[in-house]
């Protein structure tokens, strides 16, 4: 199901040479700066039973971390990558602004409801009250989100 979907998605971004693979990640779905391909926790999508609409949020969401990967220099791609390994440059300021960029570009590719639909997902789905504010702080607000595709 997550495959038939995520060609669907990539459909949108053209532009990227993409697989989608289950495995290797932490969270719901996961794109290395490097490489062509992006991870999904196969469990844990089995355990939140997402709807359809948000998947593809959440698919278009990553598939944005790729657009970004892909304008990235090596130093740029390089800092991403310790960080989701090690945390080392653990900067919300710079989080911030990489997930809310990728949250613009998967609205202006015409996910943006696909995108509301999963984090109302999530905020309903996963206990991890950790987990979930840090998601609010870091991403863009159901109502930014419904502001910038008007």
């Amino acid at each position: 199901m997550i495959k038939k979907l995520f060609k669907e998605v990539k459909k949108s971004f053209p532009e990227l040479k993409i697989k989608m693979l289950p495995g290797r990640a932490n969270s719901f779905m996961v794109s290395r700066p490097f490489g062509d391909k992006i991870y999904y926790n196969k469990k844990k999508f089995g355990q939140y039973k997402f709807s359809d609409t948000a998947i593809k949020g959440i698919i278009a969401h990553e598939l944005a971390h790729k657009t970004q990967a892909k304008k990235a220099n090596i130093f740029e791609k390089t800092k991403i990558l310790l960080n989701q390994k090690f945390s080392i440059f653990n900067n919300l300021k710079e989080e911030m602004k990489i997930e809310r960029e990728a949250d613009k570009i998967v609205i202006k590719r015409g996910y943006g409801k696909e995108l509301i639909q999963f984090y109302k997902e999530i905020e309903i789905k996963v206990k991890d009250k950790k987990f979930i504010q840090k998601k609010k702080k870091s991403h863009l607000s159901i109502k930014e989100i419904k502001k910038l595709m008007k």
